[in-house]
């Protein structure tokens, strides 16, 4: 056998890479966006509370849902097959994700102020009303990360097969 280099299977590699692409992209585009933004237009102070504040709130929710994606991920896989599996497994996770991450949010965004001062100190006070609105926010990762997970299940399926996640 000599391997040589050969076009034959790259349609089938770009129809799953499409999916990775476009959420590497996003992902890329939904984390640094804001902080151009915020850094060209509101100068380094505000960035930087911004930041901060940025970072504390995704933390939370971010630690939750990481070990989470190990099992779904392949159960979304495993359903992708059964248009209403498929369905009732994203809707499932969604559930037991907003479940899980809608109290670690509220409970964030209540004691952000105490939060900041009493882990950054009082140069950073302008931070927690901030944070508490990021937090909030940050219940909604769970719909970005589910959506992200439902369409790299689906894979290499036509656009159709898409409209399994509505």
């Amino acid at each position: 056998f000599r391997p040589r280099l050969s076009l034959v299977k790259l349609h089938e590699l770009l129809s799953f890479s499409q999916w990775m692409i476009v959420r590497g992209v996003g992902s890329y585009l939904s984390a640094s966006l804001p902080s151009l933004l915020l850094g060209k237009l509101s100068g380094a102070v505000n960035l930087g509370i911004y930041r901060v504040s940025s970072e504390l709130a995704t933390l939370s929710s971010g630690e939750i849902l990481a070990p989470l994606a190990r099992v779904l991920y392949p159960a979304l896989v495993e359903a992708r097959d059964s248009d209403s599996g498929f369905r009732r497994a994203v809707s499932l996770a969604l559930s037991v994700q907003f479940l899980i991450t809608l109290p670690v949010c509220v409970g964030l965004a209540f004691v952000s102020n105490e939060l900041v001062a009493v882990f950054l100190g009082p140069k950073w006070t302008s931070a927690g009303p901030v944070l508490m609105l990021l937090a909030l926010a940050g219940m909604f990762v769970v719909f970005q990360h589910t959506g992200g997970y439902a369409l790299l299940a689906i894979g290499n399926r036509t656009p159709q097969r898409a409209s399994a996640l509505a």
